[in-house]
């Protein structure tokens, strides 16, 4: 600590930089606390602790919620969960671990994994709604849309409801793929009548520009920035990247957000 010290007295700017560098840091954190709503004392905190204040906020308040922590935590957890399942596998080859374990590939968006463990697990019950289901979103992914909706449809004609909306909106998707542009707009005008997914809005706009009807595009466009901005605090972080590129979509169009 001394060494520091001296080194800071004999490199002026170096304190100057370390002091810009300090407020900074205090000027970030206060304003994440102000927009998190956390309690107001911490801003006192971090005036008059300086930067041990700001680290006692950041390792508190910031870092605990933060989606670098919650991933690593996350990818820890889905980790031993693969382990277990693949011994459970191992000794009792149950349609329903395969099928889990499908789940968590299918999480980490590891296709050709999921794929293989939800055939699996419809090997040994092919009679598997969830699993089925869920081959279907995995073929869509890896852009198999013919092959999805072999899966997709029956599935959602046995359960629309299926997931708060989910199997809908994959089966709009997948018509959209399918280049099936009318049917895709009404399976996204039923999803988004019941549900406000943000990335199924924008995807409703650029769809209803691919079929020409630019006006509708944009009012789609708006609505989703308008919702965007007046989505509670705790959508708004999920909300904030379909909103700009819904702006960027009516700038491209020569429309104000």
């Amino acid at each position: 600590m001394g060494y520091l010290y001296s080194l800071l007295y004999t490199v002026p700017w170096l304190g100057a930089a370390v002091g810009l560098l300090t407020l900074a840091l205090q000027i970030w954190m206060i304003v994440d606390c102000l927009r998190t709503g956390n309690e107001p004392y911490w801003i006192w905190v971090i005036l008059v602790l300086g930067p041990i204040g700001v680290l006692i906020y950041f390792f508190v308040c910031k870092y605990g919620t933060s989606r670098v922590e919650r991933s690593f935590f996350k990818r820890r957890a889905q980790q031993r969960q693969i382990e277990e399942l693949q011994a459970k596998i191992h000794h009792l080859d149950k349609a329903y671990h395969y099928a889990e374990l499908g789940d968590v590939y299918r999480e980490q968006q590891k296709w050709p994994l999921a794929q293989r463990a939800y055939r699996a697990a419809i090997e040994r019950d092919p009679d598997m709604f969830e699993a089925r289901a869920y081959l279907g979103c995995v073929l869509l992914a890896q852009n198999q849309p013919e092959e999805a909706w072999k899966l997709l449809e029956p599935a959602f004609q046995q359960k629309p409801g299926f997931k708060s909306g989910e199997l809908l909106w994959q089966c709009a998707r997948c018509q959209a793929a399918r280049g099936q542009f009318p049917q895709a707009r009404q399976l996204y005008e039923q999803l988004l009548d019941s549900h406000g997914y943000f990335e199924a809005q924008y995807e409703y706009a650029t769809l209803l520009n691919r079929l020409g009807e630019k006006d509708a595009s944009i009012a789609a466009a708006r609505q989703l920035v308008d919702d965007a901005k007046h989505a509670p605090r705790f959508h708004q972080r999920s909300s904030r990247p379909w909103m700009k590129k819904a702006q960027r979509f009516l700038r491209a169009n020569g429309a104000a957000a």
